[in-house]
């Protein structure tokens, strides 16, 4: 009786469980054979043989991931080669192959993410403690550092809250604490709406009509 490889996946999976009643009932509904020819097929079945090719099965292959995923790379090289009978080499190959496809994605180091620009944004911030750089929240909500309303309140602080103790204490206050809430902000689109809409547009219209 010739079967695909699947099929020999699954019934080394089910007799390395001892399921031998269910690997029978899986061979005779899926080639159609009697009762007795998929019985005799599973006696002779050799998981030797099926060793052989060096292929793993599908409970074994989420064994290896889970391996790779901890750094174990020793142990998934001698659990496949105990598991599949392939050699030293063979194995090691294959285990590398798993550790290659588990890598991240490496991003386009030319583009950032918002997110990305965000937070260089607050290093620079924290770095400087000076009043150069945007504001973190409003840069959050408006999505640019460089929008309009995030440029006037920019200019309320150089104008006027640097140049008063209390406000220049106000703007070290808020490069402390503001961060973690622009990062917090910068995912979720709902929070940023509702900032904007009960906050920051109404605070960056006064300031513009007082400015003219």
């Amino acid at each position: 009786m010739e079967i695909s490889k699947e099929l020999e996946h699954k019934i080394h999976f089910l007799l390395s469980k001892g399921k031998k009643i269910e690997a029978v009932k899986l061979v005779k509904n899926t080639t159609n054979c009697g009762l007795k020819e998929a019985k005799d097929f599973v006696d002779s079945f050799s998981p030797a043989q099926f060793r052989s090719s060096g292929v793993p099965t599908p409970d074994m292959e989420v064994e290896l991931r889970s391996l790779v995923q901890q750094g174990k790379k020793i142990e998934a090289v001698k659990l496949y080669k105990d598991r599949t009978g392939a050699g030293l080499k063979d194995s090691l190959v294959y285990i590398e192959s798993l550790i290659e496809k588990a890598k991240p994605l490496t991003p386009n180091p030319g583009i950032k993410s918002r997110e990305t620009q965000l937070e260089d944004i607050v290093k620079q911030q924290e770095k400087e403690l000076k009043p150069r750089s945007g504001c973190f929240i409003a840069t959050a909500c408006y999505g640019d550092y460089s929008a309009p309303e995030v440029l006037v309140l920019r200019t309320f602080r150089d104008q006027e809250l640097m140049t008063s103790v209390l406000g220049r204490a106000f703007v070290r206050f808020y490069y402390v604490v503001s961060p973690f809430f622009a990062r917090q902000l910068d995912r979720s689109d709902v929070a940023k709406h509702l900032l904007r809409k009960h906050l920051l547009n109404g605070m960056v219209n006064r300031l513009s009509n007082k400015r003219k």
